[in-house]
């Protein structure tokens, strides 16, 4: 499984919204951008063990819902699919998400995207 080729299921019109309102139509997003993005939701969300690269911790405001943040997931992570400009780096640490869902850690983590509540995170 790649998780850069997944492609069912994407939702067309679907945006980004950046921490300043701003609407992000992800094709239109850097390289970088949608790599870092789709690094800061899984960083965020998952248990402290599968979190790769530089950790930022932030409180989500109420767009950010456990279903948006899914949906994001799987956005950023197509978009980025047909990238050639991916990092070496960046590839790395995509690599190390994408262990953690092949063995199947997530679902004994008991986080799996549920960290996050409207107007904020649970304990991390």
């Amino acid at each position: 499984m790649d998780i850069l080729k997944i492609r069912d299921g994407l939702m067309e019109g679907w945006q980004w919204r950046t921490k300043d309102g701003v609407w992000l139509d992800p094709a239109k997003m850097a390289t970088s951008h949608l790599f870092y993005t789709l690094r800061m939701i899984w960083n965020n969300t998952m248990p402290a063990v599968a979190r790769v690269g530089e950790v930022k911790l932030y409180v989500f405001g109420p767009t950010y819902t456990n279903e948006y943040l899914k949906r994001a997931v799987r956005q950023l992570a197509a978009e980025l699919g047909t990238r050639a400009d991916i990092e070496a780096e960046h590839r790395r640490q995509l690599e190390a998400m994408l262990r953690w869902l092949e063995t199947g850690q997530i679902q004994g983590a008991s986080h799996e995207l549920s960290l996050i509540e409207r107007g904020g995170k649970k304990g991390a």
